[in-house]
């Protein structure tokens, strides 16, 4: 009979995609769990993992077993952490949080201060949000949460609106011809700068309703990082988030100006898996992103 530590063992290499980081959630040392791991491949007759450029990927037995044995491991932890406390100050916890660049830049200066101030010695690790694996992530515990403006219908996962959002343009303080107020030509008279739609996010019209002027784009960036200092010193618009664009003018010399025309309305979630959500841990850490984000709304 396999044992039920190793198992767990298995389980955390497959939800964090590597020993080392294995080791660090389940508190043990890294030959340790580089031990179990040999032992379990001997027990099972298969490498269970692969080492690629890429970090561990499961052989399809590994697949197999996880999906047969996790479903019991998650309940026996859900179980054994029933039994205790979760308590914040002395927990040395990695909470992983997955966000896009945007939540980077804007969610983490606040939560990352409050978390230290209320449990000093737990570890958050952001993970690049990615919208198509948000579900899978979940499921399998690789990430605690994710935030993004992404519904879900699968059974497995929770969510929670935080907050709603709109869009506006985000334009220079020094902006030698926008001054308050965005109109329609003011709009399409200028050059733009527009990240790629991988990002999820909206970028405007191409082509004016009223007038059929068409936009110019003159940067494309795969990403939002470096938007708020490329507008800040240069005459380029850009389209952003209500909020992010209010959190990019604390911190840039950008204003933010209502849009001239309607634009899409959309939910800013949490997410989280239903099985594990109601761990002293994982409810914690989801109260603490709330009260971080409250500035936002």
């Amino acid at each position: 009979m396999t044992d039920l530590n190793l198992l767990r063992v298995l389980v955390t290499i497959y939800e964090t995609g590597g020993v080392g980081r294995a080791a660090e959630r389940l508190n043990l040392s890294q030959p340790t769990v580089s031990h179990s791991l040999g032992r379990l491949r001997d027990v099972l007759g298969d490498p269970l993992f692969r080492r690629t450029a890429q970090g561990m990927v499961p052989t399809e037995t590994c697949h197999r077993i996880i999906s047969e044995v996790r479903p019991s491991v998650l309940a026996i932890e859900n179980a054994l952490s029933a039994l205790h406390e979760f308590d914040p100050l002395t927990s040395r916890r990695t909470f992983r949080i997955a966000v896009s660049d945007l939540g980077e830049m804007s969610y983490l200066h606040r939560i990352v201060p409050l978390a230290q101030k209320e449990a000093p010695h737990v570890t958050i690790e952001a993970v690049e949000l990615d919208v198509a694996q948000i579900e899978e992530w979940l499921s399998i515990g690789r990430i605690d949460l994710a935030i993004g403006n992404r519904s879900t219908s699968v059974e497995t996962i929770e969510a929670e609106t935080l907050f709603k959002e709109y869009y506006v343009a985000l334009v220079s303080r020094d902006h030698p011809r926008i001054r308050g107020r965005m109109t329609d030509a003011g709009y399409f008279r200028e050059s733009h700068v527009c990240v790629a739609e991988t990002s999820g996010h909206w970028q405007g019209p191409e082509v004016s309703a009223l007038s059929g002027a068409r936009r110019q784009v003159a940067l494309r960036l795969q990403h939002f990082f470096g938007l708020r200092e490329i507008v800040g010193h240069s005459a380029l618009v850009a389209i952003v988030p209500s909020r992010i664009g209010q959190d990019f003018a604390r911190f840039a010399n950008v204003d933010t100006l209502e849009l001239p025309f309607t634009s899409p309305q959309f939910s800013v979630q949490m997410l989280w898996q239903k099985a594990a959500g109601d761990r002293a841990e994982q409810r914690w850490f989801r109260d603490l992103t709330q009260r971080a984000l409250r500035s936002f709304v």
